[in-house]
Parts: C-alpha cells; sequence; structure tokens
C-alpha cells in the first residue's frame, strides 16, 4: 500500500526518523517506522484489515474519514480515507491501494492530542 502525505509538515515528518527520535524518543521512532513498513508491505486497505495488525479500526466525529493503527498503547497513527462515514461502501475503503498519513494522534479521552505534526 502506498502510503503520502499531503500536508508538507507531516511529509517532512515521516522522511525523517532521526527528527521522531530527537522529539519523541527512540522507542516511539523505531516502532513507527516498523508500523509504516507493515503497512507498505500490504496490498490494500483489505489486507491491513484482514491481519488486524495494530487493530486497524474506522473512527468517528471529526475524523469519521479516517481509520486508526495502534502504534502504542495510547498512540495511533491516522489514514485519511477521503470517504466519510456518510456515504462509505466499505468495500470501496478495501480496495484502496494509496492512503494519506494525517498524523499520529492520542485521542484518547476528551480531546485529541497531536502528535505528529
Amino acid at each position: 500500500m502506498k502510503l503520502f502525505a499531503t500536508n508538507s509538515t507531516v511529509q517532512e515528518f515521516f522522511e525523517d526518523y532521526a527528527k521522531i527520535a530527537k522529539k519523541h524518543g527512540n522507542e516511539f521512532a523505531k516502532r513507527l517506522q516498523k508500523r509504516m513498513s507493515e503497512l507498505m508491505s500490504y496490498e490494500n486497505v483489505f489486507e491491513l484489515f484482514g491481519s488486524k495488525l495494530g487493530g486497524p479500526h474506522f473512527l468517528k466525529g471529526d475524523l469519521d474519514s479516517c481509520i486508526a493503527v495502534s502504534i502504542t498503547g495510547n498512540l495511533r497513527l491516522i489514514l485519511e480515507t477521503g470517504i466519510s462515514q456518510k456515504s462509505r461502501d466499505v468495500l470501496d475503503v478495501f480496495k484502496l491501494k494509496e492512503i494519506e498519513i494525517k498524523g499520529v494522534v492520542d485521542y484518547h479521552g476528551d480531546k485529541y492530542e497531536w502528535i505528529i505534526p
């Protein structure tokens, strides 16, 4: 699966794991890099959901067009499908071979705390 970022800040951050390690620690950077490699090994979103790697799940509310994948206990990689819940046909999402990286967030609790960007 091809991962890309339209936000230049997100793109720059994901291209420089040394920068991620400096800002968030080596362990987080290693886990994120591993998860990104795993995601890129899939052909499409269907394979991701089939593997259950990182507990992929659709989000609701402001992020209803997104999928979350665990990096750590509290942090999730957010992937933008571009298909909102109202108009979503799950089969269309599963066929996606390219997906946008929106960032990394701790969305547990009352608010979203964006770690990246």
